[in-house]
């Protein structure tokens, strides 16, 4: 079923969104639009902290640290590569 071919026939934005299972106001979008809104992926970026990740893989091995001893371990020791928030 198309939406914009349901609002030609007559059918009420209402009815359309409860037929179709979806918001009014997607239905209205939908409705008025020529075509249906096309979706891409996103490209995932990596995280702040995977080019540490085996350094702090190794410390955890061998130390019983916790996160915020880890989190100074790291600020002082990659002073220049380790950009946090805080």
């Amino acid at each position: 079923m198309e939406i914009r071919n349901l609002r030609l026939q007559g059918m009420s934005i209402s009815e359309i969104s409860r037929l179709c299972g979806i918001d009014r106001k997607t239905a209205r979008k939908y409705a008025a639009g020529d075509s249906y809104p096309k979706y891409e992926r996103k490209i995932l970026k990596g995280s702040k902290i995977d080019p540490f990740k085996s350094y702090i893989d190794q410390r955890l091995e061998k130390f019983n640290l916790t996160a915020e001893k880890l989190y100074f371990e790291l600020q002082h020791r990659f002073s220049q590569g380790f950009k946090s928030s805080q």
